[in-house]
């Protein structure tokens, strides 16, 4: 088991753009949004994931995130989820 530490920066303009190396399309969907239990399905570029996060304390939380095919996580977020709810 992982632990997450959640870091968040105040973004003030956009001029780290210029500064990319590269650009990963990201699309996500929660199969549980509950505190105690979040179960996230995500894919990353041509890689897909299932990560389940437990509740918060602080900053820190238990996280697991487990490899799996990207068609997988698409029938996942489209049969359990409605679709992917965000896209990055």
């Amino acid at each position: 088991m992982a632990k997450e530490i959640e870091r968040k920066f105040l973004v003030k303009d956009l001029s780290f753009i210029s500064q990319a190396e590269a650009a990963v399309s990201i699309r996500q969907a929660y199969i549980s949004a509950d505190p105690d239990a979040t179960v996230r399905i995500r894919i990353r570029g041509k890689e897909a994931f299932l990560t389940v996060k437990g509740r918060n304390s602080g900053a820190i939380r238990d996280e697991w995130e487990y490899p799996v095919p990207v068609t997988d996580a698409e029938e996942m977020a489209r049969r359990l989820c409605g679709g992917f709810a965000i896209d990055k």
